[in-house]
């Protein structure tokens, strides 16, 4: 049923088996009254999925039903999802396509502080819509692709390459712990737009000597403190280029 009490038609639903003696998953579509129907279930203990667009289900999106007999006359309350819209530009205004804009849902009941991550790109319009969102609060990234370059003119008007597009938390900040959380309603649009920032990139540029045959493929990895990892081939001679480094 929708908050309104009223049924919910065309909802997908599945049984996934919560011990590996368990054969599963088992699923179906709700009819017209929002019934459904799932034959030959094992006893035993499951997690309940439903999935409908523009629905979600209650509290943390996870049921868990014990099947212990042959019928279990049940009724399932889903409430209407949330939605984060918003568009992506630069320091002048101007959109930016091809964004990756990620949405991760805050619980503080879990160790990790973290349920689920939603995420969307930009179009040609620095556009993005993130749907089907639970309520609650979320943290929200902007991050360009990898060497994205952010043209700065200099003096003479002339663009410095060195100049990249980087990861952007809400409202505006590259230091997640400085980010704000975006609070969203159930069946709620929330607007969320960034001015994503831009920093001077550099170079790694090397080579490995030693290598024991030329017939290994080797693999190069470069990692720092900022959850950034870049792995790459290394070239004939051991040679390594990494760039639009922060």
């Amino acid at each position: 049923q929708d908050p309104d009490g009223q049924p919910v038609k065309k909802a997908n639903v599945t049984l996934i088996g919560q011990s590996g003696r368990q054969t599963g998953p088992y699923s179906a579509v709700t009819d017209a009254e929002g019934q459904f129907a799932i034959a030959n279930v094992k006893a035993g203990r499951y997690i309940v999925e439903i999935e409908h667009a523009g629905m979600v289900q209650n509290g943390n999106g996870r049921i868990s039903l014990s099947v212990v007999q042959n019928k279990n006359d049940l009724v399932f309350r889903v409430q209407r999802a949330a939605l984060i819209i918003g568009k992506i530009t630069d320091s002048d205004g101007d959109p930016v396509r091809n964004v990756s804009v990620t949405a991760t849902r805050l619980d503080s009941g879990r160790p990790a502080n973290r349920y689920a991550s939603f995420g969307s790109g930009t179009n040609d319009l620095g556009e993005f819509r993130i749907p089907d969102l639970r309520a609650g609060k979320y943290t929200v990234v902007a991050t360009p692709p990898q060497g994205l370059q952010a043209p700065e003119p200099d003096e003479k008007g002339k663009a410095r390459e060195q100049v990249v597009y980087v990861a952007t938390y809400y409202p505006g900040t590259l230091d997640k712990e400085e980010s704000l959380p975006v609070d969203v309603q159930a069946g709620s649009e929330t607007p969320v737009d960034i001015t994503i920032l831009s920093s001077k990139s550099y170079r790694v540029t090397g080579e490995v000597v030693g290598l024991p045959s030329k017939s290994l493929i080797s693999t190069i990895l470069l990692t720092s403190g900022h959850d950034m990892n870049s792995q790459q081939r290394l070239e004939e001679g051991g040679r390594f280029e990494f760039t639009g480094l922060l």
